[in-house]
């Protein structure tokens, strides 16, 4: 049994990204309050579709909420910070890697959240997660991250004028994380199943 009913959990993440929508247009002004809004939301779902739900979680909830906010504004800080570090390389690239590098910056940043974020939901609710996991939940990520980029940014030819909001990537990054939580729960429920079966047998 998964610690997370994700039949209800994927329904409250495609509403929660609706929401998102709607608000992305008017805080768009104040980026880290839309950015703790990015975590939050998230958190949020997976909190309401737990299992197990009570008081004894509770605190672990509001908490766990508020992190996933935190860590979406450092996650912020963190890519600006490689965004710095490119700077006196900037000159040096043409137009085309530069695109390159502007994504690149998109994907560390994607990488930097979701292991932080992964590691969060591994503590509080979902103990069985592996290495494996880990591997697969950032893949997802950055695969995510970069089709937004290319879909949405104007493709190789990247441009952060062209990419004038971060709601694609946001919402894809938020299914792609779901998904690859969903994948590893199902596979070791699925794998747990045949062995008592095998077992019993």
């Amino acid at each position: 049994m998964t610690a997370i009913r994700y039949e209800l959990h994927f329904l409250l993440l495609s509403i929660a990204a609706c929401a998102y929508v709607v608000l992305g247009g008017i805080l768009a002004a104040n980026p880290l309050l839309l950015y703790g809004l990015m975590g939050a939301f998230h958190a949020t779902t997976i909190v309401a579709s737990l299992r197990e739900q009570g008081l004894d979680n509770s605190w672990k909830a509001v908490f766990f909420i508020a992190l996933a906010g935190v860590w979406s504004i450092a996650t912020y800080f963190l890519a600006m910070m490689v965004d710095v570090g490119f700077w006196p390389v900037y000159p040096k690239l043409t137009s085309l890697q530069g695109s390159f590098v502007l994504v690149f910056i998109f994907l560390v940043g994607s990488a930097i959240g979701s292991s932080g974020y992964w590691l969060m939901v591994r503590l509080f609710w979902v103990k069985s997660l592996r290495l494996a996991d880990w591997f697969r939940t950032v893949a997802l990520c950055l695969a995510a991250t970069f089709s937004a980029c290319m879909m949405f940014g104007g493709g190789i030819h990247f441009d952060l004028d062209n990419f004038k909001t971060d709601l694609p990537w946001t919402i894809t990054w938020w299914f792609a994380f779901s998904l690859s939580l969903y994948w590893s729960e199902t596979r070791k429920a699925a794998r747990t199943r045949l062995q008592s079966i095998e077992s019993a047998s």
